[in-house]
């Protein structure tokens, strides 16, 4: 069995020839410039060091991706009993005593990334703090087809009502999803970490596409497949992969076996609904509803708000969450020095939560 590959492959595979054969280029350029002051002598070593290190480079990122796409990666089975179930979307709970506290993970990718191995479980650190209950998307079915953001909400909200004095919590797109949910049903609290808001703010990485090329696109298909998602993130970081996988030989046991399950989770995602799709493609990236105040006023929420910013978070960079510090007037800032998922594999949001909730 061969695990989901990062996509879209040709194009990292082009990139990693690329800095290759770039790498050489270079050297040659070197030699024949009329201006150098090398010595042949000096040039001709450097160029066989760069050469050397650029094809050590390349084969052990081929290595790399021999080496994920052929490890046995345990699928995701959570310790938790579903306690409702609507459509593709179930409610799982973890446990715990006292407030419910319901988190919302992305659409485009599935749960387990709030629900990591070990004592990486975010899902399980917050059974601790109450009752611990996860979204669980799962894939579109024909009763999904033609869902949007409103049509997710109003599912939850029915799932809501039954719960009482309940804390929403929202990682990345789920952050959003999470802001639109407490409009409806006004929880006592919210937890957002890594939650997009300014699409065009300065350090965002736009793929410049016009709105009526994407919608063309995206008509012609009946759902969008996640391996088209993966292809827009990719322009936020194009070498992302070639430098994560010709680094993995380096990594200890432990250190592989966590970036197995993270990239398992990153290219194991989930199809999305065409309306949904051109809703956080079109609406938020494009044309950047959230951060002109057109798609949502968050102004009148008035509960408690934990706000987890990582710093170096290369998918939603931190000018573009930050901005909702300003907007919600009850929210506490902790910003994190991680990327974008290092919050939770390294658990640096655990205790700042934790402390947050014991003081509510």
């Amino acid at each position: 069995m061969i695990n989901p590959l990062p996509q879209p492959l040709p194009i990292h595979l082009s990139l990693a020839m690329t800095s290759y054969l770039g790498a050489t280029t270079m050297i040659e350029l070197m030699s024949s410039s009329a201006e150098s002051k090398i010595s042949k002598s000096k040039l001709n070593k450097a160029k066989l060091e760069v050469e050397k290190a650029a094809r050590n480079k390349l084969l052990d990122f081929f290595a790399g991706i021999n080496s994920y796409a052929t490890q046995p990666v345990s699928e995701w089975k959570p310790n938790a009993k579903v306690i409702w179930q609507e459509g593709s979307t179930r409610i799982l709970d973890f446990g715990g005593k006292g407030q419910p506290i319901l988190f919302i993970p992305p659409l485009i990718n599935r749960a387990n990334i709030l629900d990591l191995s070990g004592e990486k479980s975010l899902m399980k650190f917050l059974s601790k703090q109450g009752n611990a209950l996860l979204v669980d998307w799962g894939a579109p079915t024909e009763s999904e087809i033609n869902f949007n953001s409103d049509s997710y909400i109003q599912r939850l909200t029915r799932f809501c009502q039954t719960q009482k004095k309940l804390i929403i919590g929202g990682y990345c797109m789920g952050g959003l999803l999470a802001l639109k949910l407490a409009k409806c049903i006004e929880p006592s609290a919210l937890i957002l970490l890594a939650t997009p808001w300014n699409f065009h703010a300065p350090d965002v990485k736009r793929v410049e596409i016009p709105a009526k090329h994407m919608h063309k696109y995206l008509d012609d298909l009946e759902t969008v497949p996640p391996e088209f998602i993966q292809s827009l993130f990719m322009m936020a970081d194009p070498w992302r992969v070639y430098n994560k996988y010709s680094s993995m030989g380096k990594s200890s046991a432990p250190q592989k076996k966590s970036m197995m399950e993270i990239e398992y989770w990153v290219n194991n995602g989930v199809p999305m609904s065409v309306l949904m799709a051109k809703e956080c493609i079109i609406d938020w990236t494009i044309n950047n509803t959230p951060g002109k105040g057109k798609w949502l006023d968050v102004s009148d929420l008035q509960m408690p708000v934990f706000l987890g910013c990582p710093t170096n978070d290369k998918i939603v960079p931190i000018g573009c969450s930050i901005p909702l510090a300003g907007l919600l007037t009850n929210a506490t800032l902790h910003k994190f020095n991680c990327g974008h998922i290092g919050m939770l594999t390294r658990k640096l949001c655990f205790e700042p939560i934790k402390e947050w909730l014991e003081n509510l």
